[in-house]
C-alpha cells in the first residue's frame, strides 16, 4: 500500500467513534467499542476474566470500566506475579490463582512454553503447525474450582460480563457456571476455535446450543483471527447476551 493509502487508513480509523478516547486510554479500539456497546445493553458491574494470563485484558478492562470490579482467574504460576502486581495497584482487581471448570478438584494442565496457548486439554499437532513456537509444554497440577462455587463465596455484583479464553476448555467452565448464567451474568465472550487445535475442544454449534439452553443468544463475533492466503478463520471471540437484552 502506498504512503497516501496508509495515511488514509489511519485517518479513517481516527475518525471512527471512540478512537480518540481509546487512544487516550491506551486500549485497543475494538475492545473499547465492544465495552461501549455492552454498556448500552446493561451496566456492567463485574468482569470475570477467566484465562487472564499476564493481565493484558484485565488492564485494558480497568481503563475502559474504571468503576467495575475485575476478577482475574489464572492457574499458571508463571503469570501470578504480574497479576498480583495489577491487583496491588488497583483495589478493584482481584487475582484468583486457579483454574475454573465443571468440577472442583485437582487437574493436570499442559503448561506451554508460550503461556497463552496453555490448556487443560492436550494440544493437537495442527496447533503446533500453525504456531511453531508452541511446540514445547509440560504437565503440572493445578487447583480447579467452579465459578458457581466461587460466586457463592465472593458474591459478585451483577450485572457481570464473563470473558473466557481457556483454549478449548470453555464449555467445561460454563457447565460449572449455570447458576451464574441464570443469575448475575448478563454477557459472555468466549474464544471459539474453528480449527481442531486441542483434543476435546468445544465446537461452535455445541456452544450455540448450550448458551441457548441457558437463555443466551449469539450477538456477534467481537474479534477474529484469520490465516493463510484466503483468510481462513482459525478462531474468534463469540459474544453472547441474555435473551432479554436489546439495544435501546
Amino acid at each position: 500500500m502506498s504512503l497516501a493509502g496508509e495515511l488514509r487508513k489511519v485517518a479513517d480509523r481516527l475518525s471512527t467513534p471512540g478512537a480518540k478516547e481509546a487512544h487516550r486510554l491506551r486500549v485497543p479500539l475494538d475492545l473499547f467499542r465492544l465495552y461501549q456497546r455492552l454498556q448500552e445493553l446493561t451496566p456492567v458491574k463485574t468482569v470475570l476474566d477467566v484465562g487472564a494470563n499476564t493481565g493484558e485484558f484485565a488492564a485494558w478492562t480497568g481503563r475502559c470500566l474504571p468503576e467495575s470490579q475485575v476478577h482475574m482467574f489464572e492457574p499458571l504460576k508463571v503469570c501470578h506475579n504480574r497479576l498480583q502486581t495489577l491487583a496491588d495497584a488497583n483495589s478493584r482487581m482481584t487475582m484468583h490463582p486457579y483454574a475454573l471448570g465443571d468440577e472442583p478438584g485437582k487437574q493436570q494442565i499442559f503448561e506451554n512454553d508460550y503461556s497463552p496457548s496453555s490448556s487443560l486439554l492436550p494440544m493437537k499437532d495442527r496447533h503446533r503447525e500453525l504456531w511453531p513456537k508452541t511446540a514445547g509444554d509440560k504437565q503440572v497440577e493445578t487447583d480447579v474450582k467452579t465459578l458457581d462455587d466461587v460466586e457463592a463465596e465472593q458474591d459478585f455484583a451483577g450485572p457481570a460480563f464473563l470473558k473466557l479464553d481457556v483454549q478449548g476448555f470453555e464449555l467445561h467452565v460454563l457447565r460449572g457456571a449455570k447458576k451464574c448464567l441464570g443469575g448475575k451474568v448478563a454477557a459472555v465472550m468466549c474464544e471459539t476455535l474453528f480449527e481442531v487445535l486441542y483434543d476435546g475442544q468445544v465446537e461452535f454449534p455445541q456452544m450455540l446450543e448450550f448458551m441457548a439452553e441457558q437463555g443466551f443468544r449469539f450477538l456477534e463475533f467481537a474479534d477474529e483471527r484469520r490465516m493463510g492466503d484466503w483468510g481462513r478463520m482459525v478462531y474468534a471471540d463469540a459474544l453472547f447476551v441474555r435473551q432479554d437484552l436489546r439495544y435501546p
